[in-house]
Parts: structure tokens; C-alpha cells; sequence
């Protein structure tokens, strides 16, 4: 994305954003009751008017942080990273949200022959190179998306190391990807892309995570399968060096 339509996007932003603060203030006035008293159905209304607000404006800010990460401006300070723990984190910040949606979210991961688990925890200790701000954001917005498309049911978090490689899938029990889907759904607004949700979540969550996990040398990927809707986290595995080396 070049300079000139990121200044469109950041003007575009900033325009919508002033009416739509106005909108929502407003409403909420109606809403205490200071303009007078306000009848059950009335309150029903305002109840709609705040939802899509803060719907609104979560939509802006999702496309003002594609449209940073499109640019690929933002400096990666690569680090080594133990992926379960940053995992967790995710996984506990969204468990407010989980609850209230009747969503289980479970973590496990299979230990290797030569690797133990860690004392403290139930996983084993998986060191990646990576950005960890970047992975933290990479992770929360995809386990956010999978929890609040979700009216109850389950999403499975998986962690698995291969040579020098590190995978964390994502799984829902939502509609699979179909083989033609995998690479559509990383198309920001791509409506013909069946993969995508239409209740408009995912229209950017994936497409910036890609460039976000990209950015830092790992990948996203939108995995095929027969019945179970799958994402794929890619990630760069610290490789002890032997010494001498």
C-alpha cells in the first residue's frame, strides 16, 4: 500500500469517526433519560443504535490497522519467543467473551521424545523467532474471531514442532475450507470467497494477520479439510546451535 492511500484511509478514518462519535453520545443521552423518560421498545432501539456503533468503530480501527500492516512500515524486533505461553495469554484474555458466548476454548500440545514438560504448566516449552508483540496480535485476533463468530460451541488450540518449523492451529467446528477457499479468504472484502463469514468479523481479521506473521518470517494459512473450518499459524523455530558453530 503506498503513501498516498494510506493518507486516504487515515482521512477516510478520521471523518468517519467524528459523526459516529456524535451518533453514539447522543444515544446514549436518550438512553439515561436525560431528554426525559424512555419507553422499553424505545430503549430495545437504542440498545441496536449502541451495538452497531461500537460495531462501526471497531470496523474502522480493524481498517486502519490493515492498512498499517499492508504498508509494511512497522519495524519487527525479532526474539526468541515460547509460543505456549504466549497461547495462554490469548486464550485468558478472551475468556470473559468465551463465557458469555458459551464457547469452550481448549490448548494441548504433544510432547516430543527428547522435550519435557514445563513444571509449572501442562505444555512443553516451543521457542520460536519472532516479532512477540506482532505473534500476540496475530494470535488474539484469530482466537477472537473464532470465539465471537460463535453462538456456543468449541475451538481447539493446538501447538506442534516439526524440524525447524513451529504450528499452532486454530479449530472450529464451523463450515470447512474448501481447496478453492484457501487463498480467497486472505483477499481483504472478497464476498465471493465462501470461506468468508458475512457477518463481517473476518473481512480483514485473516488478510493482516497474513502480513502481520509474514512480516516476522512466519505465515497464515487457511487449512482444507472435510469437517472442521482450520487456520494454520506458521512459525520460524529456534534451533539450538551446537557449540563451535
Amino acid at each position: 500500500m503506498d503513501d498516498s492511500t494510506h493518507a486516504l484511509l487515515a482521512g477516510l478514518a478520521h471523518e468517519l469517526r467524528t459523526p459516529l462519535a456524535a451518533i453514539g453520545g447522543h444515544a446514549e443521552l436518550l438512553r439515561v433519560g436525560v431528554h426525559g423518560p424512555i419507553l422499553p421498545k424505545q430503549l430495545e432501539s437504542l440498545e441496536r443504535i449502541r451495538m452497531n456503533h461500537l460495531r462501526m468503530a471497531a470496523m474502522i480501527t480493524e481498517l486502519m490497522e490493515y492498512a498499517e500492516a499492508a504498508r509494511g512500515t512497522r519495524r519487527m524486533f525479532l526474539e526468541e519467543a515460547e509460543v505456549a505461553r504466549l497461547i495462554e495469554h490469548a486464550i485468558g484474555a478472551l475468556s470473559v467473551s468465551a463465557s458469555e458466548r458459551n464457547v469452550t476454548v481448549s490448548f494441548g500440545m504433544p510432547c516430543d521424545d527428547d522435550e519435557a514438560a514445563d513444571a509449572q504448566t501442562s505444555f512443553c516449552p516451543v521457542m520460536v523467532f519472532a516479532d512477540k508483540m506482532a505473534l500476540s496480535e496475530v494470535l488474539q485476533a484469530i482466537l477472537r474471531d473464532s470465539v465471537e463468530s460463535h453462538g456456543g460451541g468449541h475451538v481447539t488450540v493446538r501447538l506442534s514442532s516439526v524440524g525447524d518449523s513451529a504450528v499452532v492451529t486454530i479449530e472450529t467446528d464451523e463450515a470447512p475450507f474448501a481447496e478453492t477457499e484457501c487463498e480467497a479468504v486472505f483477499v481483504p472484502f472478497d464476498r465471493e470467497a465462501r470461506g468468508q463469514r458475512v457477518n463481517g468479523q473476518s473481512a480483514l481479521v485473516l488478510p493482516r494477520a497474513r502480513l502481520l506473521a509474514r512480516a516476522f518470517g512466519g505465515d497464515v494459512r487457511a487449512v482444507p479439510t472435510t469437517d472442521r473450518r482450520v487456520i494454520a499459524i506458521h512459525l520460524a523455530r529456534m534451533v539450538e546451535r551446537t557449540s563451535g558453530v
